[in-house]
C-alpha cells in the first residue's frame, strides 16, 4: 500500500527516533521537513518497518498539526509517513485514526496544496477504506468521496494519479452494506468521465460496486448514460482479451441484468447480446465464462421479448452446447441450465417448441442430470438438479398443450430413466419432483425402494 523508496536502508533506534520527533516539532521548517523525510524513509523499509515503533513515540499526534502546515513539501511529506503507518494492521490503522489524521488528510482536498499532495492524501484514503466498512463508513462520513470525486477532476492529475484516485474510490465503494446514496452520488459524473478516453480498472471496478447496490443508486448511474460505452469498451476488451478491463466491465453489466426489466432492455437495446454471444466463442477463461451465462439467466429470466432477442442473437445454441459438454467446467453448466430453466419458466410455447425440436435442450439437460458431483459441488449441483428437473416437467406440460409428444421424445432420450434413477437422491425435493413427474405424464412410480 505505501509508495515505495529508493532510500529505505534506514533504521530506528529509540534515540534517533526521540531525535526525528524533536525535529518534527521544532519552529524551524526546514528542520521539521528534514525530519519527516527521514521519517519517511525509515516507514518504507521493506521489511517490518517500524510502524509500532513510530505509533508508540506518539508521533501521529504531531503528523496530524504538521499536516496543517502552508507548506506543501511538508504535508505532502507527512502525508506520504501517515499513508504508511496505515499500510500495516487494522489495529495500527485504527490508531492512526484515532489521532484524528483522517479528517485532516480529508480536509486537504480543499486546500490550497500541490495536486501531488491530494494525490498523497487519496492514497492514505485508499489505505483507510481498504480495512473494512467501519473505516470505510467513516471516511465517507468525514467528507472522504466528496473530495476524492473532486480531485478526480483536477486538469492537473497524471495518468498514475488518476489510477490512484480511482483506486481510493474503489475501495470507498467496496463492501456491503452499500454506503449511503446521497454520498456515492457525487462520483457518478467523475467515474462516467473516465470512460470516454483510456479506460480506468479501478473505475469500472468501482461502477461494478455502484451497479450492485440499490436500485436508486443504478438509476443514477444508468441515467448518465453510460451503458453504451460500457458496451464498447466491453467489445473492445474481447477482441484484444484485455481481461483486466473485461471483467469489471462484464460484472457492471451482468449486475445491471439483474434489475428491472426496463433495465434489462437498455442492455438489449444497446446490443449488449451480440457482444455475450461473440463472448461464448471466444476462448476464455472459467470465471469469464461463468459471468457471460450468468448474465444470459439474467436476461431469460425477464419477458418473452427479452427471451427471443437471446435467440436472434444465436446465444441459446452455445448455453445448449456448454450444457451437455463434459469438458466445459461444472460451474459454468450449472449457470447454463438456469439459462434454460429460466427460458422454459418465461417463455412462450412456441419459444419451448425451438428448444426442444430445433435446439435439442432435452439431451443437454439429461447429460447434465445424469453427472455425479463430488462433494464441493453437491450443494449447488442439487439446486441445478431441482432446475433440470423443472425444466424437463415444463418441457412435458407444454407437449400436452400443444399436441406435441415429448414424452416418448423424452423417454426415448433416456429421461425416463434419468428420473427414476434421480429418486435415489438424497434430497427429499429431489425425490418428490421425480414421483410428481412420473406420476402426472407416465402414470407410474417406479420407487427404488419399493424394489429393494
Amino acid at each position: 500500500c505505501s509508495l515505495p523508496s529508493t532510500s529505505s536502508d534506514m533504521s530506528v533506534t529509540k534515540g534517533n527516533l526521540a531525535e526525528l520527533l524533536k525535529g518534527l516539532q521544532s519552529s524551524d521548517t526546514v528542520t521539521q521537513l528534514e525530519s519527516v523525510t527521514k521519517l519517511r524513509k525509515i516507514l518504507c523499509a521493506r521489511d517490518n518497518p517500524p510502524i509500532d515503533q513510530v505509533l508508540d513515540s506518539q508521533a501521529a499526534p504531531i503528523l496530524g498539526r504538521l499536516l496543517q502546515s502552508s507548506d506543501s513539501n511538508i504535508v505532502f511529506e507527512c502525508c506520504w509517513v501517515s499513508t504508511n503507518l496505515v499500510s500495516g494492521t487494522t489495529i495500527q490503522t485504527q490508531r492512526v485514526v484515532d489521532a484524528g489524521i483522517l479528517e485532516v488528510v480529508v480536509s486537504l482536498f480543499d486546500s490550497a496544496h500541490t495536486t501531488q499532495v491530494k494525490n498523497q492524501a487519496a492514497w492514505f484514503i485508499g489505505n483507510v477504506s481498504g480495512e473494512g466498512v467501519t473505516f470505510r463508513d467513516y471516511a465517507i462520513q468525514v467528507g472522504a468521496l466528496e473530495g476524492l470525486a473532486k480531485l478526480a477532476e483536477d486538469s492537473a492529475l497524471t495518468q498514475k494519479m488518476k489510477e490512484n484516485v480511482f483506486w481510493s474510490i474503489a475501495n470507498c465503494l467496496r463492501n456491503k452494506p452499500f454506503p449511503e446514496f446521497k454520498r456515492v452520488r457525487v462520483c457518478l459524473p467523475a467515474l462516467v468521465k473516465s470512460l470516454s478516453n483510456k479506460p480506468l480498472v479501478d473505475a469500472l471496478y468501482a461502477l461494478s460496486y455502484i451497479s450492485d447496490g440499490p436500485l436508486d443508486i443504478v438509476d443514477s448511474l444508468l441515467g448518465t448514460g453510460c451503458v453504451s460505452r460500457l458496451i464498447e469498451i466491453l467489445k473492445d476488451s474481447v477482441y484484444t482479451k484485455n481481461k483486466a478491463l473485461l471483467f469489471p466491465t462484464l460484472r457492471t453489466l451482468g449486475n445491471i441484468s439483474t434489475g428491472p426489466t426496463e433495465q434489462t432492455q437498455l442492455l438489449i437495446n444497446s446490443g449488449f447480446l451480440g457482444v455475450l454471444s461473440l463472448m461464448l466463442l471466444s476462448a476464455f477463461g472459467t470465471s469469464i465464462k461463468k459471468e457471460v451465462v450468468w448474465t444470459l439467466s439474467n436476461i431469460t429470466a425477464g419477458t418473452t421479448e427479452q427471451i427471443q432477442a437471446v435467440f436472434a442473437a444465436g446465444a441459446f445454441s452455445q448455453v445448449i452446447t456448454i450444457l451437455q459438454n463434459p469438458e466445459a467446467s461444472l460451474r459454468v453448466r450449472n449457470e447454463a441450465m438456469w439459462v434454460i430453466g429460466n427460458a422454459l419458466a418465461n417463455g412462450h410455447s412456441d419459444q419451448i417448441r425451438t428448444l426442444v425440436e430445433e435446439l435439442e435442450v432435452i439431451p443437454a439437460i439429461l447429460e447434465r442430470l445424469r453427472l455425479e458431483e463430488d462433494e464441493e459441488e453437491q450443494r449447488a449441483g442439487q439446486k441445478v438438479v431441482i432446475v433440470g428437473l423443472e425444466c424437463l416437467e415444463q418441457i412435458l406440460k407444454t407437449g400436452r398443450l400443444i399436441g406435441a409428444e415429448y414424452a416418448d421424445l423424452l423417454e426415448f432420450a433416456g429421461g425416463l430413466d434419468v428420473v427414476e434413477s434421480l429418486q435415489t437422491h438424497e434430497s427429499e425435493t429431489v425425490y418428490e419432483k421425480c414421483v410428481s413427474i412420473i406420476q402426472k405424464f407416465y402414470g407410474q412410480v417406479e420407487d427404488s425402494e419399493s424394489n429393494e
